[in-house]
């Protein structure tokens, strides 16, 4: 996929400046899927969003097939994690 097609499919409006690469929590509410991948190790995947009238959050990894790990639990649902975490993890993770 071209990197255009990326930067549409991420950002509201169509676009990501420069400077945000990192993605927030913001972001994530309002498209509730995004291309991410792990600077430190190259792996890409999507995280997709659930909530519960916005009290409860859940998020789910879908890894492209090449990254894929049968026993992780991330994997198979979306998992119940509190908004504070998320957005520390998300801190960690880079727009694919």
């Amino acid at each position: 996929m071209r990197r255009t097609a990326i930067i549409q499919r991420n950002a509201p409006g169509g676009r990501v400046p420069p400077s945000q690469r990192t993605p927030t929590f913001a972001l994530l509410r309002e498209k509730r899927r995004l291309a991410v991948c792990n600077p430190e190790n190259g792996v890409r995947f999507t995280i997709s969003l659930r909530d519960w009238q916005s009290m409860l959050w859940a998020v789910r990894v879908h890894p492209e097939p090449k990254w894929r790990q049968r026993g992780n639990a991330y994997t198979t649902a979306h998992r119940i994690m509190p908004r504070p975490r998320i957005e520390d993890w998300l801190a960690e993770l880079r727009l694919a």
